[in-house]
């Protein structure tokens, strides 16, 4: 029983790791469309002789969306980076054979 309540804590991690994973790729995806929709505006904002207040608002709008997933990315990837360095400070702790190959 001792057994299965030490293995509850890396098991959980490991689940707790692929989920932020996941998290962190669909996020990506989220920013990668979020830059898309500052391009476009910024590529009207300069090719239009006299760019109109909408124009302006547009663009503003898509740039602190962009800004917000910026950040909201960011913290998605350092909260994976601890997760795995959790992940493989437990596994070196618990001799795994992947933390033997290290040297």
């Amino acid at each position: 029983m001792a057994k299965i309540q030490k293995l509850r804590g890396p098991i959980k991690l490991v689940g707790d790791f692929n989920k932020m994973r996941t998290t962190v790729a669909a996020s990506a995806k989220y920013l990668d469309k979020a830059r898309e929709r500052v391009r476009q505006p910024k590529t009207q904002l300069t090719s239009a002789a006299r760019p109109t207040a909408a124009m302006r608002r547009e663009f503003d709008g898509a740039r602190r969306a962009a800004g917000q997933m910026e950040k909201k990315h960011r913290a998605n990837m350092m909260a994976l980076n601890d997760l795995k360095r959790s992940l493989s400070d437990r596994m070196s702790m618990t001799g795994s054979p992947s933390s033997m190959n290290r040297t």
